[in-house]
């Protein structure tokens, strides 16, 4: 019997799961790129060579409490004043409801022009 299913038994009812991923995926993220790589996807999503960037490879879904990295992203922002973006990844398919309420939050923390959203399929 899996773990869940022994929770269930202790609870008495049907208990809802979900798969969560972990790891990365090397297809898309390799830690040994060139200078020239780095170049070329700076220039395809506009990221100015001096901006420091920070990937949340979270998948983009509401029980990975992103408004958390949002908040968290905001304050050094506003502290350091530094030129940094930060990169959600669309991994696994979109939900659109659940992006629409972090780019809101985004807009009322004042970091949208810091936040870029790539697509699932980029290469």
């Amino acid at each position: 019997m899996k773990y869940w299913g022994r929770c269930e038994v202790l609870v008495g009812k049907k208990l809802s799961t979900s798969l969560f991923y972990f790891g990365v995926d090397l297809e898309k993220f390799r830690p040994n790129i060139s200078s020239d790589e780095v170049n070329l996807l700076r220039e395809k999503f506009n990221i100015p060579a001096q901006s420091r960037v920070i990937l949340s490879s979270r998948r983009l879904v509401p029980m990975m409490d992103h408004q958390h990295i949002l908040r968290a992203f905001a304050s050094v922002v506003a502290r350091t004043g530094e030129n940094i973006l930060l990169l959600f990844h669309h991994y696994l398919g979109k939900d659109i409801k659940y992006e629409n309420e972090l780019r809101s939050l985004a807009d009322e923390l004042g970091i949208s022009p810091h936040v870029i959203w790539l697509e699932d399929n980029i290469r």
